[in-house]
């Protein structure tokens, strides 16, 4: 879904992402429902619709499915324009996150990777794969042609999307680099991951940062790079990812800053009691730029951890002192 460029408290925003990179990665299967899908799509250079239901557990989606889905008019409308695909969730979702099939597991990615929050829910795809729209299914969509009149209430944000696709397919080089950040900042920040593919391309197209977007991009790159670390569980890799990008990236102070704070915010997710790295990277985050809007609030985690290193060392003294004798 399009809107308007988010520029305010970004630092909140990364720090979403974090707690993102611990929960799912990017969904790339060759052999995917989804990526024969997009094959078609690129192919007949036609648009995706990827909807999501649960008609086992969710009378909406069977509703949604009879009056809509499986009604003879829908391929008469939809087919020319569009590749349809349908991911079905047998269990409700996040039921199904904890479900070991490979199958199962592939979907609940692509779910969090297009940031499903709803069931039934209908996304607009670029034959790329980029949301160009998210449908709003009301009780109204009763039919193929109540979700034909939906998608043409989004009718502007999908041409604009087409146009900024245009932009990026016929330029090159720095041109293209700020032609990529158009659509990147024209996206919601819920819907950038499919976009990862345009983010790892910017180091390339602008090695020199003629741009000055280069450590942007070089640090929406560790996001995704971590994600992939983080689906291995590499939680070292995460750490030496950002460690990498801080030291030898273009990044200004406060992507610095931002860089090592999510740093932080992954590894304590983790479960993680080495409280000595972790204050040093809040340390190295707040250093990075004192005079910050985020500053204070990383002092504060700063001085929190603080705490909780003095209170486990307390604990691991007493514990020296005081060990627990076999048998009691």
């Amino acid at each position: 879904m399009l809107i308007h460029p988010m520029k305010k408290n970004r630092l909140l925003i990364c720090s979403i992402i974090a707690l993102a990179l611990l929960a799912f990665s990017a969904c790339s299967g060759k052999d995917s429902e989804f990526s024969g899908a997009q094959k078609k799509a690129q192919s007949k250079n036609q648009k995706m619709l990827l909807v999501f239901t649960g008609n086992k557990w969710s009378q909406e989606s069977r509703d949604f499915t009879t009056s809509v889905l499986n009604d003879k008019e829908f391929n008469k409308i939809f087919d020319k324009d569009y590749v349809v695909l349908t991911i079905d969730f047998d269990s409700d979702f996040d039921k199904a996150a904890a479900d070991t099939k490979k199958s199962v597991n592939e979907n609940v990615l692509l779910g969090e990777n297009y940031s499903l929050s709803q069931i039934p829910e209908v996304y607009v795809l670029s034959p790329q794969g980029y949301v160009m729209a998210v449908l709003n299914l009301t009780d109204k969509i009763k039919s193929p042609l109540a979700l034909q009149e939906e998608i043409f209430n989004h009718a502007e944000e999908i041409t604009h999307a087409e146009y900024l696709l245009s932009e990026i397919n016929s330029k090159s080089g720095k041109e293209k680099v700020h032609a990529i950040d158009a659509l990147y900042e024209a996206t919601d920040a819920r819907y950038r991951v499919p976009l990862s593919d345009l983010v790892k391309s910017v180091p390339e197209l602008d090695p020199e940062n003629e741009t000055g977007l280069l450590g942007k991009y070089e640090l929406e790159k560790a996001y995704l790079d971590a994600i992939t670390a983080a689906h291995n569980n590499d939680f070292k890799g995460i750490s030496d990812i950002f460690e990498e990008v801080c030291q030898n990236g273009h990044l200004n102070s406060q992507q610095i800053q931002t860089a090592y704070y999510t740093e932080a915010f992954v590894l304590a997710g983790t479960g993680s009691k080495d409280y000595d790295r972790i204050t040093e990277i809040l340390y190295k985050a707040y250093e990075a730029d004192k005079e910050s809007e985020n500053a204070n609030q990383i002092l504060y985690t700063l001085n929190s951890f603080e705490q909780l290193k003095a209170i486990n060392q307390a604990i691991e003294e007493e514990k020296k002192a005081n060990p627990v004798q076999e048998g009691h």
